[in-house]
């Protein structure tokens, strides 16, 4: 997907490999989305966006990316396929999923799409994770979206990462109990 954050050392050779698209790709498998030759569209184009469009793509979902600038948009359409809107086109978007991918949310109570798009999708995923349930996943949840946490992907890829350190298979569920109890912890303390 060109870019690396995860580098191994497997018989004294680093090698450099990616594992946030499988943390995207497992967390819809979790949620039992079947995506092949489903619409699944991708709010922003950044470096998160490039993860989700891979694993979109691996999964044969048909990708729809909007972005602010249309530009990054085409070339990352380009890059990895699909086809590229501008944001101002969201609310014609709709399809399976979609999937927010920018900062957003991250630390206002703010959405980058509008509320009533919700209805044209059967879920939503956000990959802030901070806080858990963000404006994004409120609104989808209330339109009646099956909702996928930013967590959740940050839990699937450390556990790949995990694995390739160590060889063995990572705990899940105990990984993301733990994860959720940081996390409201830190809420608590207002960090």
């Amino acid at each position: 997907i060109g870019a690396v954050n995860t580098v191994v050392n497997p018989a004294g050779r680093l090698w450099g490999t990616n594992t946030d698209w499988l943390g995207v790709k497992r967390s819809l498998e979790e949620a039992g989305l079947q995506l092949e030759g489903k619409r699944a569209v991708v709010v922003g184009a950044g470096g998160a966006a490039r993860a989700v469009v891979y694993a979109l793509q691996e999964m044969g979902a048909e990708v729809e990316i909007y972005n602010r600038t249309l530009e990054r948009a085409q070339a990352l359409a380009r890059t990895l396929g699909g086809r590229a809107f501008p944001l101002g086109e969201i609310p014609r978007a709709q399809g399976e999923i979609i999937i927010q991918t920018t900062s957003v949310g991250l630390k206002s109570w703010e959405s980058p799409v509008p509320a009533e798009i919700f209805r044209r999708f059967k879920a939503a995923m956000d990959l802030v994770y901070v806080p858990l349930k963000t404006r994004f996943l409120c609104e989808a949840a209330a339109a009646g979206c099956l909702i996928i946490d930013g967590l959740r992907m940050l839990v699937h890829q450390g556990t790949e990462q995990f694995r390739l350190f160590t060889g063995r298979e990572a705990p899940v569920e105990l990984m993301y109990q733990a994860a959720l109890k940081e996390l409201k912890r830190g809420e608590k303390k207002g960090d």
